[in-house]
């Protein structure tokens, strides 16, 4: 051991990777180059044993991207919902080019700045699962005018203008917005849902303003107010427990624009049947109760977007939306 640690990635068992002290507890401070920086659980350590390098690939792009935007280190535990990395894990070549075009920008984000890509350590950067996907990412890049080598060192790249645009028109959709947008019945019967489950999980646990269209005072079309909402918020819950139509076009409306939505829908078989076959293999959050929506929602949430920019509130119910 030195005195930054234990050489060694917990995860990708990368040997530049660093266990931080103290060395002897339940969870572990790690701090990896082709992982990023994240706590682990002793328990987690031992379930991804039995995983291949490929198999964990999805939580190490989402570990590392969140490290390059800033986010607090994710804490893996077994408990932890490995459902979030897979469908966020880009699927397709066009899907990864574009993920490793704006990860290279956010990584060198002035003009000019050169990146020294190593498709070894930075594979998760292109949503790949080892090397050779990285160089094949990587030259389409270059092939398609996006991305040039340096032409004394072909190991540095920096993003060309057509690069910065199209990195730019990528990240349109991700804005920069403490509201998030709730979709869902407005029946009586899902009250409990709303002010016990997903209003306080956003606004008392995760620091975000949740939106519902029903508690704002407007006077314009309805539908038009819905979609200004929608165009404002950072991401969508969307409850179907009710399998309310509204719901799927708001939905479809978010992902449309490029952003996230989390599904929700009651534990409930028959509720699960009637779920839309368009949706049904997303990752859905089904709760049991109020509470238990609660829970489950403020740690995908927290997962994915890290504690929101507005005070949390304790204690008072969240924000009085009449």
């Amino acid at each position: 051991m030195n005195q930054q640690g234990v050489p060694h990635c917990l995860l990708c068992h990368r040997e530049e990777g660093v266990i931080l002290p103290p060395i002897w507890t339940r969870t572990h401070e790690v701090v990896c180059p082709r992982c990023g920086h994240f706590f682990m659980s002793f328990e987690a350590v031992l379930s991804m044993q039995a995983l291949t390098l490929p198999q964990k690939a999805p939580l190490m792009a989402v570990l590392r991207e969140r490290e390059i935007l800033g986010l607090k280190p994710l804490t893996v535990t077994i408990s932890t919902d490995y459902g979030i990395p897979q469908e966020t894990f880009a699927k397709t070549i066009p899907e990864k080019v574009d993920r490793l075009l704006v990860n290279l920008s956010r990584l060198a984000p002035d003009a000019g700045n050169k990146y020294a890509l190593d498709p070894e350590r930075d594979f998760p950067l292109g949503h790949c699962t080892n090397r050779s996907g990285l160089e094949h990412v990587r030259d389409i890049l270059v092939s398609s005018g996006w991305l040039e080598r340096d032409k004394t060192d072909d190991s540095l790249h920096r993003l060309t203008l057509a690069g910065w645009a199209r990195a730019g028109e990528l990240q349109k959709g991700a804005i920069d917005s403490s509201t998030v947008f709730v979709a869902m019945s407005f029946k009586p019967e899902w009250d409990g849902a709303w002010k016990d489950g997903i209003r306080p999980a956003l606004e008392e646990d995760c620091g975000y303003k949740a939106l519902r269209v029903d508690a704002v005072e407007h006077t314009e079309d309805i539908n038009d107010r819905i979609i200004a909402e929608i165009r404002r918020s950072k991401f969508m819950v969307a409850d179907f427990s009710s399998n309310p139509g509204g719901v799927y076009l708001e939905a479809g409306f978010e992902m449309g624009l490029g952003r996230t939505v989390i599904w929700t829908c009651q534990d409930d078989d028959e509720r699960k049947k009637a779920l839309h076959f368009d949706i049904s293999h997303y990752n859905f959050i089904f709760w049991k109760d109020p509470e238990d929506l609660r829970t489950r929602l403020r740690d995908r949430i927290l997962a994915l977007f890290g504690e929101g920019p507005r005070p949390k509130a304790v204690g008072d119910g969240g924000t009085d939306h009449g």
